[in-house]
């Protein structure tokens, strides 16, 4: 998220926790259902955030981890299956399953995967002797789980891009949104409660000022001695909570 954004966001939390805290606006016609309504966008921003935040870097790893497993048993597979080709002379066989090691750690994704593909087929076809080498029938399962494991994985990247991308187009419409609701539909709303709970709307003005969050620029100097400052709400100041406990019913 932009700074701006997380600013936003801390503004849209505090001013939630002011209007979930005063039992009163239950008697306010229609702000208890648009409070919830706020509330879902909050969650949903949330949600958002943590997509968009995603690292590319942590989908590269899981997919090379899967990758690496994968690799094992390709590596396990293709020497038994060498032997039961030596053992018969089946030189077709043998050469299936001949490759540089090297292969298995620097060719791309796809390649790996076809090349593994091709040593499970090669398998197939002689598995019955492969016992003797240490490959059972369980074995190949695991394998050729593991090649579809590391199929998913090709894609896992380019998803998590895709996501990121998507997450933070919406996440602008979102806040957009947020903002337009908080103008025209709960702001109208709260302001009915101006004569009767003077505090209450106060710190509900003070909650939806969009404060800077600590470090996002340089401070401003201090104020001079006499000069009197406003400080906002506690709770527009905290940090954010966990995603799961926002949005719910008070």
């Amino acid at each position: 998220m932009k700074t701006e954004q997380k600013n936003k966001l801390v503004a849209y939390i505090a001013a939630e926790a002011v209007l979930r805290a005063n039992p009163e606006i239950a008697n306010v016609p229609g702000l208890p259902a648009k409070l919830a309504v706020f509330g879902n966008r909050i969650a949903e921003i949330h949600e958002l955030a943590l997509i968009q935040g995603q690292p590319l870097a942590v989908s590269r790893a899981k997919r090379e981890a899967l990758f690496a497993s994968m690799n094992r048993l390709t590596t396990k597979v293709a020497t038994a299956v060498m032997n039961v080709a030596r053992d018969r002379k089946l030189e077709e066989l043998a050469a299936a399953v001949q490759f540089k090691r090297s292969l298995l750690r620097y060719a791309r994704p796809p390649e790996r995967l076809w090349l593994a593909r091709r040593v499970f087929t090669a398998a197939q076809g002689v598995n019955d002797a492969l016992a003797t080498y240490g490959v059972t029938a369980e074995t190949l399962a695991d394998f050729q789980a593991r090649i579809e494991a590391a199929s998913d994985g090709v894609h896992m990247a380019r998803t998590t891009v895709t996501a990121r991308r998507a997450a933070t187009e919406r996440l602008r419409d979102m806040i957009r949104e947020t903002d337009a609701m908080l103008r025209e539909e709960l702001d109208p709303l709260v302001e009915q409660m101006r004569d009767d709970q003077p505090q209450f709307h106060a710190d509900y003005r003070a909650a939806r000022e969009v404060v800077d969050v600590p470090g996002s620029r340089p401070p401003a100097e201090s104020p001079t001695a006499g000069s009197e400052a406003t400080t906002p709400p506690a709770a527009a100041t905290a940090a954010l909570p966990d995603p799961a406990s926002v949005g719910k019913a008070a």
